[in-house]
């Protein structure tokens, strides 16, 4: 039995508002992806800066500053908290858009499928 027209039309909005998602959804993902490259460079970047601090401290002989060490260490820290909340971000995303795409291929076998006849029991 072939699709009405207007079957046919709803089937094909369907899919496009399901594909303009994945789009908006992969948008978000390219942005998540990059706010996490971003945080891991901020890490390793305080990382190093503690060490130099270190080095510099230990070639001079001195104690050191122990607020300078706090400071980058809570800012490392915090970054760290934000890199894990943008990993968990990334990761829902990515599922999204999976779930998404399997709905477009699930629609569309339904649909080539046909309608399913209504069985009466009486």
């Amino acid at each position: 039995m072939k699709a009405t027209k207007q079957e046919l039309e709803d089937f094909r909005s369907g899919q496009k508002a399901l594909r303009a998602e994945i789009k908006r959804v992969k948008k978000a993902l390219s942005r998540a992806k990059k706010t996490v490259r971003q945080e891991e460079t901020r890490i390793r970047k305080l990382e190093t800066a503690i060490g130099k601090h270190y080095y510099r401290e230990y070639i001079r002989g001195s104690a050191g500053n122990p607020e300078r060490y706090e400071r980058l260490c809570r800012r490392i820290s915090d970054s760290k908290e934000a890199l894990q909340a943008g990993i968990s971000g990334r990761d829902a995303l990515t599922l999204q858009i999976t779930a998404a795409r399997q709905e477009l291929k699930d629609r569309k076998r339904a649909f080539r499928a046909g309608p399913v006849p209504e069985i009466i029991l009486e």
